[in-house]
């Protein structure tokens, strides 16, 4: 990296654009006669001096002479500073730019001055002043001791030395020497005149013997621009410069020293010209604004060149970013910070000065690699620039901030009493609620609570409490215990009431009102308590707080002020709110240290100390982060430390579980931090990891019970990682704790639904089926891929499963090396080898056939397989039936089922028909005459007579009388098969009394003679099969008239017997003939229609009248039983005659008789003649109006 480019300097910039400045600077330089006093204002920082020097740098040609009078203690105002301060003060400017004037002209501009300052030192001179020196004192001594010279060359030997010396004892040498010596005395004599008066080398002048001295100068309080204003006014003369610039003079809160130096200039101006000299002095002035308080500087200064300043509150974001560009630091800090630090630092230079630190300070402190945070390192920078001292005491336990830092737990500790008052409200809310909804539950009762006698609670009567709700009240404290009134024994007895209060909830609108009190109670109480668990873990979370996270706007001042005596200095200083602020956001915090000094790595590796650093400053490192020293690390870690969402680390805790002994305090803190935070992605991936995964669910459920609903119920906790922990909490886990944590049969519900929880994995498969048994979990539906083979053996051992279609399958494939898709045996094959699968389903076969019922596939089983299932105890019998239904196989003999109530479900289809198992069944089923044995004998078996030989042998003496009558009575069977067995049989019935039978049945029954002509079951018929009677009676004739008498016939019979009148059965006929004599009388009045046999055999008995049998006669026309030509012949016998002319159309008359009458009604109807009507000219006859009748047959119906 180019360190040039890493640094920034200090001094103003050279190289700025000027723009207007330069015109006025111009300006004030071009005008000798008016401007002399120029000033350059602005704030501090705002760039004064860079746009002077830049000027001076755009213009060689004009010469600036700069005074900086840089004073950095803090000067108060002026008003507030006494007369010898000021004194003082003004002195010490006046003596500053003195001294500076001095210093900055060469002396060789102003020899004449008499203010000494060093020089660089001339050699040359030095050696021919030197020489000078040496000769003057050696004259003066060759002078002085001339004579001891001469003796003394005189008195030495002769030789070459005396012979080169002789000539100083010669008076020309002395003559010579004399002159030169007072040559050089005269140089000495004039150079210290010169000196004095330009210098004063002597100010003062002792004279000895006197005791006198005298002052050659004035007094010492004098102005040092009084006492050295020629000199000054000399030096400014001479000094040859366009501009003096008067720099940071402000800093002095000081205005006498403009108005001298005015003053000052007005005088070295006039000097000037009077001089007729065309020179011209200005005084520059680079100050802060508000140096004069009114608009008294318009009146002092010139001219007034106002700074724009180049750096403020709202632009010092961008500086900050340009200087660390330039810096090539690059660093990526929070934006917000840097804004929000750029409103307390506007001043240019001091921005400068924390690139220029932090750049020196992070390199350093990077050597070593800790992964500082860029943003607290450029907050402790910026607390260095602005409070310097306090930085250094900082450095050693001391100041300011540490002492906030080392209140901390100070603070914390009433923060958690806050808390602790608030918990103590809450709760004193609470049970004023609880009280205030007793009173209203009280004043309630007392509405509505009645009792039919006087009370008395604690020897006070109802009456005598002051309200009724005290009353109330009273009972309830007494458990409602109270003395009733006997009326009938007229003493007091104890009784208990709660009853009648608990009765007063099948009043509506009481119970309406009571659930109205307590839901606004419960939801008091809940809001309360919710307020009151958020307090608990804000208090139980304030612990493990840093400083920022104490600081609230209510403690804000207590905390920042801590004594107000102390640190006076900071607290008043300008930027005390940035220290405020860079603390209460954590840019300066407990590991402040950190960011200022050196990491040497002896103690802990480099990227343990990365991982600590992360915990304090709450940047969370990744899960995976590799640790060197994890001991080393938690012996560094607070309890509260281990909590935080920065600790989740996977080395981390490895080493806690697997050094479980020696921190049980740390694990309860660490997954006290996973209750609290619920980090999913963390404790995904570490159960994926399965390491330590038995120890680490072990303790995760021991810490946080409700750990397993959290992480069956967290979608974003993968699949296998929750079969994972679930399987282990199931094998490290006791009975009486899995109880708990299966809280809503939450683990039963998962694993139930989870199809791959056999998969093959490391664990306890024993004491994982354990669990699963006492938790009474049942799988019914796994996936067959990577099947754990011991697992499942043990899922099948302790029948931990339920019975179902895949659950099966996966047995047969895994156990029996079968598949069993499309088998129709299955049972069969299961039971033919001694399994814990065969036994689980022999002893729950009623799940099994559900099963099998469920799937509706036709079964091929085995008799003996069939036989197990129907005679289980367990097995409902709707399923035996349905399960009967599905087979192929039919059972061999009936009674081998146990159960006669799965018969009917055998019959027919599912059990071989013979005789005897039909004759058992309807025996010894107790269904009789069912659909099924009905069914049977309608389509697969023919009875014969043979076969009922030995049923009541059998079966019982009226076994074939119970057959025969269930037969009897059987609608459904087909008409062919109940006439066959009613035929084989062999049996009759004498007296009916089914009438549910069917009529065609009852006609079979008639037809076969079954049953048999009686009276009883010729009333039956007649009452309930009316329309069978006359075949009844025609199949039974004979019978029939010999159980006849007077009392039973019946009309509709004997119209039926006149009109049916056999004539084949002679015996039929005679019985029917005589039975019509007898109703002759009632066969004419009724006008019965009789069989033409039967009318002629009546006709032609003698028994009765030639007036019954013109009636009878009638009565044969008008039923069309008769011939015209048989009424012709029975005319001729009756003695009409001439009646059988009106069918040729004639006229006759006969006899006005009744009989006559009815005869020619019946003539008139049948149309044979046209009418009749007592003759007019005749008297007692009727005229017949005849017609001719043509085409007549001998018999009309």
């Amino acid at each position: 990296m180019d360190m040039k480019k890493k640094f920034l300097g200090l001094t103003p910039d050279r190289n700025i654009a000027l723009g207007v400045y330069e015109e006025a600077v111009n300006f004030a330089l071009e005008n000798n006669e008016n401007i002399n006093n120029v000033a350059i204002t602005g704030v501090y920082g705002a760039g004064k001096s860079s746009m002077l020097e830049t000027y001076e740098n755009k213009h060689p040609d004009k010469k600036f002479l700069h005074v900086s009078l840089a004073h950095f203690e803090n000067i108060t105002d002026e008003q507030s500073v006494n007369e010898n301060e000021k004194k003082k003060l003004e002195l010490i400017l006046e003596g500053k730019i003195i001294n500076q004037l001095v210093h900055l002209i060469p002396q060789e501009k102003i020899p004449l001055a008499k203010f000494a300052t060093k020089r660089e030192t001339d050699n040359k001179k030095i050696e021919k002043y030197t020489c000078w020196g040496i000769a003057f004192l050696m004259l003066s001594i060759y002078l002085a001791k001339y004579e001891l010279l001469k003796q003394l060359i005189g008195s030495m030997a002769d030789g070459y030395f005396k012979r080169k010396i002789v000539f100083l004892t010669q008076p020309e040498t002395v003559v010579i020497s004399a002159v030169i010596w007072f040559m050089l005395l005269a140089v000495l004599i004039y150079q210290i005149i010169k000196r004095q008066m330009n210098k004063q080398l002597f100010q003062k002048i002792n004279l000895k013997g006197n005791g006198v001295e005298a002052e050659l100068f004035s007094k010492e309080d004098d102005s040092y621009f009084d006492k050295y204003l020629d000199e000054i006014l000399y030096i400014l003369e001479e000094c040859g410069e366009d501009a003096i610039v008067f720099e940071d003079m402000d800093r002095y809160n000081n205005t006498l020293i403009y108005e001298k130096l005015r003053e000052l200039n007005v005088l070295v101006n006039q000097r000037i010209a009077m001089k007729n000299s065309k020179k011209h002095i200005c005084f520059f002035y680079l100050l802060k604004d508000d140096i004069f308080i009114n608009k008294e500087r318009t009146k002092f200064f010139d001219f007034i060149i106002p700074i724009v300043p180049v750096a403020n509150a709202g632009n010092s974001l961008d500086f900050f970013l340009k200087y660390f560009r330039q810096s090539a630091m690059g660093e990526s800090f929070e934006k917000q910070f840097l804004y929000d630090l750029s409103l307390y630092v506007d001043d240019l230079r001091v921005l400068r000065n924390i690139c220029n630190e932090y750049v020196v300070y992070h390199t350093k402190l990077q050597e070593k690699p800790t992964e500082l945070d860029v943003n607290k390192l450029l907050a402790i920078i910026t607390y260095k620039n602005l409070f310097p001292k306090d930085f250094a005491e900082l450095q050693v336990s001391q100041g300011y901030v540490y002492q906030l830092f080392a209140h901390k737990e100070k603070y914390i500790d009433d923060i958690k009493n806050g808390f602790l008052n608030e918990i103590q409200n809450l709760q004193t809310e609470i049970r004023n609620i609880e009280t205030d909804v007793c009173n209203d539950k009280n004043e309630l009762d007392a509405l509505f609570f009645s009792y039919s006698e006087r009370i008395k609670i604690n020897d006070k009567e109802e009456d005598e409490f002051p309200k009724r709700s005290e009353c109330i009240a009273a009972i309830k404290a007494n458990s409602y215990n109270v003395m009733a009134w006997d009326t009938y024994y007229r003493r007091w007895k104890a009784v208990n009431i709660k009853s009648t209060f608990d009765n007063l909830l099948d009043n509506e609108e009481y119970a309406v009102r009571r659930q109205l009190i307590e839901e606004k109670m419960q939801t008091a109480i809940h809001q309360r308590q919710m307020r009151i668990h958020k307090k608990q873990e804000e208090y139980s979370a304030i612990g493990e707080a840093c400083l920022k996270d104490v600081i609230s706007s209510g403690n804000e001042n207590e905390i920042f002020l801590i004594d107000d005596k102390e640190y006076k200095e900071i607290k008043e200083n300008t930027y005390f709110d940035l220290i405020k602020y860079l603390i209460s956001y954590g840019y300066i915090d407990e590991s402040y240290r950190d960011y200022m000094s050196f990491f040497y790595g002896e103690s802990i590796s480099r990227s343990d100390k990365i991982f600590l650093r992360s915990v304090t400053d709450k940047h969370p490192k990744d899960f995976k982060y590799m640790l060197d020293d994890p001991q080393t690390i938690i012996s560094r870690l607070r309890m509260t430390d281990i909590e935080k969402v920065e600790c989740l680390n996977y080395n981390l805790l490895d080493y806690l579980l697997e050094h479980r002994e020696q921190y049980a305090e740390q694990i309860k803190s660490f997954m006290k931090g996973l209750k609290k935070r619920e980090p999913k992605e963390f404790v995904n991936n570490y159960l994926i990891r399965e390491r330590n995964i038995p120890i680490f669910t072990q303790c995760f459920n021991n810490y946080w019970e409700e750990a397993c609903t959290w992480v069956i119920g967290c979608d974003e906790i993968e699949e296998k990682a929750t079969r994972v922990y679930v399987k282990e909490t199931l094998a490290n886990t006791s009975i009486d704790k899995l109880g708990i944590y299966n809280e809503d049969d939450i683990i039963g519900k998962y694993i139930e639904t989870n199809r791959h929880f056999l998969v093959m994995e490391n664990s306890n498969h024993f004491q994982m089926v354990t669990g699963i048994k006492e938790l009474g979990i049942l799988f019914y539906n796994i996936e067959d891929d990577m099947l754990d083979p011991l697992l499942l053996d043990e899922i099948c051992k302790e029948n931990c499963y339920v019975i179902n279609r895949c659950m099966i399958d996966i047995f047969l494939k895994h156990m029996y090396k079968l598949n069993m898709n499309g088998r129709s045996d299955e049972l069969t094959t299961i039971l033919s080898e001694q399994t814990f699968l065969a036994e689980r389903i022999e002893n729950n076969l009623s799940d099994y056939v559900k099963m099998r019922i469920d799937e509706n596939e036709v079964m091929n089983e085995s008799e003996q397989t069939i036989l197990l299932v129907l005679n289980a105890k367990d097995v409902d019998l709707t399923l035996k039936r349905k399960y009967i239904s599905l087979q192929s196989k039919k059972i061999s003999d009936i009674n081998s089922v146990e159960a006669t109530d799965l018969w009917d479900a055998l019959l027919p289809d599912h059990i071989k028909i013979t005789v005897k198992n039909v004759f058992d069944y309807y025996y010894c089923s107790g269904n009789g005459m069912d659909q099924s044995l009905i069914r049977t004998l309608n389509d697969y078996i023919d009875l014969k007579n043979s076969d009922f030989k030995k049923v009541n042998q059998e079966y019982g003496e009226n076994a074939k009388k119970d057959f025969f009558i269930s037969v009897i009575g059987s609608n459904e069977i087909n008409n062919n098969k109940y006439e066959k067995i009613l035929k084989a049989v062999g049996m009759t019935c004498t007296e009916m009394t089914d009438n549910e039978i069917r009529t065609d049945k009852m006609e079979i029954l008639i037809k076969t003679k079954t049953m048999t002509m009686t009276l009883k079951n010729l009333h039956f018929l007649r009452s309930d099969y009316g329309k069978l009677v006359w075949m009844f009676i025609i199949t039974n004739p004979v019978e029939y008239f010999e159980i006849m008498t007077p009392e039973e016939w019946d009309d509709r019979e004997l119209r039926k017997l006149y009109e049916w009148y056999p004539q084949e059965q002679r015996e039929i006929c005679d019985n029917i003939y005589e039975i019509a004599k007898q109703d002759f009388n009632e066969i004419i009045q009724e006008c019965k229609s009789l069989h033409p046999q039967l009318i002629n055999r009546l006709l032609d008995c003698i028994e009765f009248t030639i007036a019954q049998k013109k009636t009878l006669l009638a009565n044969a026309v008008q039923t069309n039983k008769i011939s015209i030509e048989e009424v012709k012949k029975r005319l001729c016998e009756l003695g009409m005659e001439q009646v059988i002319s009106a069918f040729e159309g004639k006229r006759p008359t006969v006899e006005v008789v009744e009989e006559n009458r009815i005869l020619l009604d019946s003539f008139q109807i049948k149309n044979w003649i046209s009418k009749f009507e007592r003759d007019k000219n005749k008297r007692g006859v009727y005229r017949i109006v005849g017609k001719k009748v043509k085409g007549m047959s001998s018999w009309e119906n």
